[in-house]
């Protein structure tokens, strides 16, 4: 669903961007448009794991949304990925990594120049606690890492969970 609640939105929102809400009275405790498509991720997982699925990777294909400082707003199509194995925190990066490499060569072709660059902390989207920018051909794609205990805490869940978030016109273009 593209509206989530507030507390769903606060952990995905970057320096200078707020919610981006909705004005219908419909909306009810959902009322702001998701600033990362992982938020509906989290939710489904929560809820997954309230019904005992212990094991579960996902993805979405949909658009994230931002009010930014000067009043307009942002709109974009990603493909979001989720993943709580392997447990491991290195394990889950490579395997995020890996995931994120194949989808980009199935796109771009073996022979794509495909850049993967560690973020420092200062860089990072405040979700994640390791975070990685993917690069395919000198254009940036988007980014992955571990989401935070921060982030994860809003939904109820613990653990290592790996995400990413793939700009779909970028992906696209060219191919």
């Amino acid at each position: 669903h593209t509206l989530v609640s507030e507390r769903s939105a606060a952990p995905f929102l970057r320096a200078g961007e707020h919610a981006l809400r909705v004005g219908d009275e419909r909306a009810g405790g959902t009322p702001v448009l998701r600033p990362s498509v992982l938020a509906s991720l989290l939710e489904v997982r929560r809820r997954n794991d309230d019904a005992g699925i212990t094991e579960l990777r996902l993805f979405e294909f949909a658009r994230r949304f931002a009010l930014r400082a000067d009043g307009s707003h942002d709109e974009r199509p990603v493909v979001a990925l989720l993943s709580d194995r392997p447990a491991d925190p290195e394990a889950a990066m490579r395997w995020m990594r890996g995931t994120c490499e194949r989808a980009l060569r199935m796109l771009a072709g073996r022979h794509a120049d495909l850049r993967v660059e560690a973020l420092p902390a200062d860089r990072r989207d405040p979700w994640h606690s390791v975070e990685a920018a993917v690069a395919c051909d000198g254009r940036a794609v988007g980014t992955f890492g571990i989401l935070a205990p921060g982030a994860l805490a809003t939904f109820g869940l613990e653990g290592t969970f790996a995400a990413a978030e793939l700009e779909q016109e970028t992906l696209m273009a060219g191919y």
